[in-house]
């Protein structure tokens, strides 16, 4: 199990700040560009406590979820879910693109 942890953290530094920040930038444009802004913030603010659990759950469903999410890489952005400051930047995010609309 400690391996297994350790593994999860040395994925998570292989995003860098500008992978993180391009990953919010295709996720927001993806949700606004088909209409999914509103419940897909909802959804954010609600799994906000459960953070670390719905990253790992991302990760974990990315075969089920990529054929829905085509453009987007499931992997990296269940890594991106599992902090709390990344799902408040992508809320932000998904709120400026859909003021912008």
């Amino acid at each position: 199990m400690a391996a297994l942890s350790k593994l999860i953290i040395n994925m998570q530094t292989l995003l860098s700040q500008k992978e993180k920040e391009t990953l919010i930038e295709e996720t927001a444009n993806w949700l606004v560009k088909y209409d999914l802004a509103t419940i897909a913030v909802f959804i954010l603010e609600i799994n906000r406590p459960i953070a670390p659990i719905t990253g790992n759950l991302t990760i974990a469903l990315a075969p089920i979820i990529r054929p829905l999410l085509k453009d987007l890489p499931c992997h990296q952005l269940g890594i991106l879910l599992q902090e709390d400051e990344h799902i408040k930047w992508l809320i932000k995010k998904i709120e400026e693109k859909s003021n912008d609309k």
